[in-house]
């Protein structure tokens, strides 16, 4: 299982033309845009539940952990952990200095094992 570490995102509304963006309990499914760290490319997507349930708010900032689940037969499948919204103070500012510049990840080049930089190296597309 990759451990992707922590991101700071932006939290948004996921919009669909083709279809709707409220998952089975009626909840607004939410995009994440990274700001900074690495990022499971092609993975923004949260269904409104799990996001409710992380207490991710549109418009706000997070740091989250980010790791590989089982996969299931959707096909791989990733675990967000919130650990707080992310300030925009001096600290914020250095966790973003901490994390770099935002690194997506892509999951096919990936083998299960913790994401390294010299993974990065290679997958980033």
């Amino acid at each position: 299982m990759a451990n992707f570490g922590r991101a700071i995102v932006n939290v948004g509304s996921f919009k669909s033309a083709t279809k709707s963006t409220l998952d089975k309990n009626g909840n607004q499914s939410i995009y994440l845009t990274p700001l900074a760290g690495k990022f499971p490319k092609n993975r923004n997507v949260i269904a409104g539940t799990v996001a409710k349930d992380l207490k991710l708010e549109i418009g706000k900032n997070y740091v989250v952990q980010i790791t590989e689940g089982k996969a299931n037969e959707y096909g791989r499948q990733f675990n967000f952990l919130n650990l707080g919204e992310h300030l925009m103070t001096v600290e914020g500012f250095k966790m973003e200095e901490m994390l770099g510049e935002v690194k997506e990840i892509s999951v096919e080049d990936v083998v299960r094992e913790d994401v390294t930089s010299d993974v990065v190296n290679t997958a980033v597309n």
